[in-house]
């Protein structure tokens, strides 16, 4: 018995079903790209976010480095400590927006602390935290596609904290 022969009903009805095959699987190959593709986009999203994070955190740990150094040189921090602080978060400032081209700190956000210890030993403490509300919108790009987050902006924001010390030179 030959199931293939050219003219027989067996033969068209297996080129039809092979045809109905390779059609459902181009559409198939399309919807595979797609889902592809939205995943690198969200992987990509991530990695920024990602990239971004880790520039403003160690950009906050150097302004509170940068703010520290001003304070422990600073000879009028024994006697008005109000005056350091002004100048101390005025450093802190001015370095951060210098580096991050234009974002800003507010006053509040920066501590400074000391000299506390026995003298000769002192030392000086400056804490900066920085809110970034403005990164990779990652978390509303996924609201867009559906995702239940509790809110974009959630997602979105995160705290960068950078606290320096260092000996009070005397």
């Amino acid at each position: 018995m030959v199931y293939f022969s050219v003219g027989s009903s067996e033969y068209l009805g297996a080129t039809m079903a092979l045809e109905l095959i390779r059609q459902t699987q181009q559409g198939q190959a399309i919807i595979e790209s797609v889902f592809s593709i939205l995943i690198t986009v969200i992987l990509f999203m991530f990695i920024a976010a990602l990239c971004v994070f880790l520039y403003l955190q160690t950009t906050v740990f150097m302004a509170a480095r940068h703010g520290v150094r001003l304070a422990a040189v600073s000879s009028l921090m024994a006697t008005n400590p109000a005056s350091v602080t002004t100048t101390v978060r005025s450093g802190v400032q001015s370095y951060f927006s210098g580096v991050t081209g234009g974002r800003t700190i507010p006053s509040g956000n920066i501590t400074l602390t000391g000299p506390t210890g026995t003298v000769g030993a002192r030392t000086v403490t400056v804490r900066v935290t920085y809110t970034v509300t403005d990164g990779i919108p990652v978390g509303a790009f996924l609201q867009t596609l559906g995702v239940n987050a509790t809110t974009a902006a959630d997602i979105d924001s995160f705290d960068c904290a950078a606290t320096a010390t260092m000996r009070y030179e005397e």
